[in-house]
């Protein structure tokens, strides 16, 4: 059973990284939201929240600027989401610019 689980959440996890990439081409605009994509998409188990990594070309004060402005978006994102993808209950969404998994979670911190 734990590896139907398993393999539930990576499918949603790659439905969620294609559906946040869509979002985030149509719909962003302005000055800090530079070319970016969507690297990874890191579900818990019971669905409910995600992180969401995404890579950015610019400076650091630009990285800071976007991921800002993503958390700050990230009810519209949640609406298109629930818009787009038959779920139950949509993730509640966490936004990181330009670190990778292992540098969010930390040493030892696989939960999401």
């Amino acid at each position: 059973m734990s590896q139907s689980r398993s393999r539930r959440v990576e499918r949603v996890e790659r439905e969620l990284q294609q559906v946040i990439a869509t979002y985030l081409l149509s719909h962003l605009k302005g000055p800090h939201f530079g070319l970016m994509s969507v690297a990874h998409v890191a579900v818990g188990g019971d669905l409910r929240q995600a992180k969401v990594y995404v890579s950015v070309l610019g400076s650091e004060q630009d990285k800071d600027l976007m991921e800002e402005a993503l958390n700050e978006q990230r009810v519209d994102v949640q609406n298109y989401i629930s818009q787009k993808l038959r779920m139950k209950f949509c993730p509640r969404l966490r936004f990181y610019v330009g670190q990778t998994p292992e540098v969010v979670a930390g040493p030892g911190d696989e939960e999401v």
